[in-house]
């Protein structure tokens, strides 16, 4: 099964399987949390996957309020395990508790080249303007026919042309879609 982006089945029992079975690239990006306020403010971004050596702050469950840093991020079980948060099992030994990237906040990012090039503003995605949807949906071309004969409008390829304004639109283009 492709995991690209692509129509998903709405049944729950779907969404589940595409979840629990998901390969670990895509389960990092699922293991995302929240960024506190001041991240926020600064990278202008809201989550973030987590890493190993990120500080977080837990916000929900029986461990709120403590914090650490990221010791492992256990992707087969969607969980973090974090640094002086530990249980005693029954024969004495520590181990750490399992902690969902849900509940936490990160305070400290760990800065690296793929996560200086993921927050740089140079490669974010190009602003959504309506003026350039609405040129998109004004060009003839941009329309085909379904097979029920209905007509569709044509995705956009990676937006391309948001930055073109209304009156740059092709309007004297030959209409396909005249019959």
């Amino acid at each position: 099964m492709a995991w690209g982006k692509q129509a998903t089945n709405g049944s729950r029992s779907a969404q589940r399987k595409r979840h629990f079975t998901a390969p670990s690239h895509v389960r990092a990006k699922l293991m995302s949390a929240r960024l506190s306020k001041e991240l926020r403010d600064k990278h202008k971004r809201t989550a973030l996957p987590v890493q190993k050596d990120d500080e977080v702050a837990i916000v929900r469950g029986s461990f709120k309020g403590r914090e650490g840093k990221v010791v492992q991020c256990v992707r087969r079980k969607f969980v973090l395990h974090i640094e002086r948060i530990n249980r005693e099992k029954a024969n004495g030994s520590t181990v750490h508790v399992g902690i969902h990237p849900s509940n936490v906040n990160i305070i400290k990012l760990r800065m690296d080249n793929d996560r200086k090039r993921l927050l740089d503003p140079e490669n974010a995605p190009p602003k959504k303007s309506k003026a350039a949807q609405k040129a998109w949906e004004d060009d003839p071309n941009n329309w085909r026919t379904s097979k029920k004969g209905n007509k569709v409008l044509r995705p956009r390829p990676g937006h391309i042309g948001d930055d073109i304004e209304p009156s740059a639109a092709p309007s004297d283009a030959p209409s396909k879609m005249q019959e």
